[in-house]
This record gives structure tokens, C-alpha cells and sequence, in this order.
């Protein structure tokens, strides 16, 4: 599996849609969403709050495979109605070993639910704060949010690897000694619904 799906783009046909799974072993969650059904929370060693502005955040047992039973893992499923709604994970920096990692990355995927228009891309913004510096990444310049493939039954709902260098949140004026917030602001589209497996720092 390829750490940098960027490296496929020059062997992969032309019009081939793929998607990153990539997770590295050497990571720190900074949400798992393992820890109980219901609102999100930040998981333990790092500490803070997970503040929601409008978009609906609920923790549970989805079937995101439409396997006829829920998985056995807990996923968190965030819908909004509005532009400019939002979560964030508002950090306390110094429980963050933002140092010892290269990557910030993020599991998430699109459903085939009726906010998403059907054969359309997802897109939101990442925004990331360290004291008085904020940068906007959009999530389609890291990998595209696929709408998920319905050619047979109801379609499965695939958690993709967004990976996002530290190097670059650093061009950025972001200093990763200091990371305060991570925020999914849903500014890219009018309503949308999509499923966030975690949040972490890795390789």
C-alpha cells in the first residue's frame, strides 16, 4: 500500500478512480472515536474539548458496508445543512508529541445519504490554528472524497487516508510545538454527510 498515493498518479490510467488507505504503525490518535456511543471526544493522552457549531456529530455502530449488521468499530458521522457549519478539536498543545511525527491525517469518506449529490465529490476545508496563525487546506487537495461506487447494491462507504505533511503546515506559518485546533469547516458545500474514522499524527 503506498504511504504517497500522489506516486500512483503516474502509472495508474487515465480516469482511474483510487482511493488511500494508507495508515502508518507508528501513530498518535488524537481522536479514535473508541471510547463510547455519542459526541465526539478527544482521546486520551492528548487532552482537550470537541466543540460543534451546527453540523450534527454523533459516535456509533454504523453499517458502512452494507453488510446487513453494524461493525464492530465506532465511527463518527458528521452531517451539516448549512455552509459554515463546523467541528473542531480545540487542543491543549503541550499533551501534543506533534514533534516525533511528520503527518497529520485523517480517515474519512462520503455516503451515498441524500445530502451527498449522487456521483459527485465531497470537499471541505481542514483548518488548522498554532497561536496566532491559522491556514485553510482544502480536503481536495490532499485526495478527492469519492462518492461511493453503487454499481452493486446500496454502495460502501470507504474511509480514505487524507494525509497532510507537517512540512507543510510549517510553509504555512503553523508552529507544531504549538498546535492548538483542527477544524472540519463545511464551506465547500451546501449540506453533506460523511463518516470520520480518526484523527492522528503519524509517519
Amino acid at each position: 500500500m503506498l504511504k504517497d498515493h500522489a506516486v500512483a498518479d503516474e502509472w495508474v490510467p487515465t480516469g482511474t478512480d483510487f482511493v488511500s488507505q494508507y495508515q502508518d504503525p507508528h501513530r498518535v490518535f488524537l481522536e479514535h472515536n473508541q471510547e463510547g456511543l455519542g459526541a465526539p471526544q478527544i482521546s486520551a493522552p492528548v487532552n482537550g474539548t470537541v466543540i460543534a457549531v451546527g453540523v450534527l456529530a454523533d459516535r456509533q455502530l454504523f453499517d458502512l458496508v452494507n453488510a446487513g449488521a453494524a461493525q464492530s468499530t465506532i465511527t463518527l458521522r458528521l452531517e451539516w445543512s448549512a455552509v459554515g457549519e463546523r467541528l473542531t478539536l480545540d487542543l491543549v498543545p503541550a499533551t501534543l508529541p506533534l514533534r516525533r511525527y511528520r503527518t497529520l491525517a485523517f480517515r474519512i469518506g462520503q455516503s451515498t445519504e441524500a445530502p451527498n449529490p449522487a456521483g459527485q465529490d465531497q470537499d471541505i476545508t481542514l483548518v488548522i490554528s498554532s497561536g496566532s496563525r491559522t491556514a485553510a487546506i482544502r480536503a481536495s487537495t490532499l485526495h478527492r472524497l469519492l462518492h461511493p461506487d453503487v454499481a452493486f447494491g446500496g454502495g460502501k462507504i470507504v474511509l480514505q487516508s487524507l494525509r497532510l505533511p507537517v512540512r507543510h503546515l510549517v510553509r504555512l506559518g503553523i508552529q507544531p510545538h504549538d498546535l492548538r485546533s483542527i477544524t472540519f469547516l463545511f464551506d465547500q458545500r451546501a449540506s453533506g454527510v460523511v463518516y470520520v474514522g480518526d484523527v492522528q499524527l503519524s509517519n
